[in-house]
């Protein structure tokens, strides 16, 4: 017979898988958050009397008593009761994004976890157990209640006209809230790097402006002398000519 390795050997313990879920008691009841043992190997789904009397749930007369056999923990002897009540279980992921069909929980005094989900609750919820992947999926919507994808974000609201331009009102108020500030801060590095202006000399800006006009009244005097003299000129040079053709136009008869 061959020898397996030490890499084909299976470990001595695997832990038990624990659903972390939601149970709710009466009609507007705060739900209460549990870890419920999930075992493919009991015939009955079990509930802890305490969680019962702590959801105030409504208990039920089975018509036959459940023979079943428990370890009493101070003990550690079996013994053999007789389980008489049930109640109506029905579980859902924290998150909302998956819920379980409501079973048949029949009630235990002494449990080792809160709840104890077997085979009607695998079988009736369609599950799917692998222990090697440790995976429990519900193979109708694929859910896998050891390790739940997180929900998708709410898709964004369509936004109205109405609140639009009241989100454009905002936005303009916080735009020039930030301008006020930027101006301000650069009217104060502004400040610090100007010079000192003198003041403004009235009397001296008078006397350049009285001398400018001066000399603009003196070089119109020069310019009209100045065209009254080629006037003279281009007289005499025309009186002379005209001399000349007569002087001419005698000779010529």
């Amino acid at each position: 017979m061959p020898k397996a390795s030490s890499d084909e050997l299976a470990p001595l313990t695997v832990p038990h898988l624990y659903w972390r879920c939601s149970v709710s008691g009466v009609a507007h009841s705060f739900p209460q958050t549990i870890e419920a043992l999930i075992d493919d190997s009991a015939h009955i789904v079990l509930i802890s009397e305490v969680l019962v009397r702590s959801l105030t749930l409504k208990h039920r007369i089975l018509h036959e008593p459940l023979p079943v056999e428990l370890t009493i923990p101070e003990t550690e002897k079996k013994c053999t009761i007789n389980l008489l009540e049930w109640v109506k279980l029905k579980l859902y992921d924290p998150s909302c994004a998956w819920a379980a069909k409501t079973v048949h929980a029949v009630i235990s005094p002494s449990l080792c976890a809160p709840v104890i989900l077997g085979i009607p609750f695998l079988a009736h919820n369609n599950i799917v157990i692998d222990h090697a992947a440790r995976t429990v999926i519900d193979k109708i919507s694929n859910f896998d209640l050891m390790n739940p994808s997180p929900p998708p974000p709410p898709k964004p609201l369509k936004q109205t006209l109405k609140q639009f331009f009241k989100d454009l009102q905002e936005d303009r108020k916080l735009m020039l809230t930030e301008l006020k500030m930027v101006w301000a801060e650069r009217l104060c590095t502004i400040r610090n790097c100007m010079e000192d202006v003198k003041p403004v000399d009235v009397v001296g800006a008078l006397h350049i402006h009285i001398k400018a006009l001066t000399a603009q009244d003196q070089l119109d005097r020069l310019n009209d002398a100045v065209k009254y003299i080629y006037i003279r000129m281009y007289l005499q040079k025309s009186h002379i000519l005209m001399n000349f053709l007569l002087m001419f136009i005698v000779a010529s008869n």
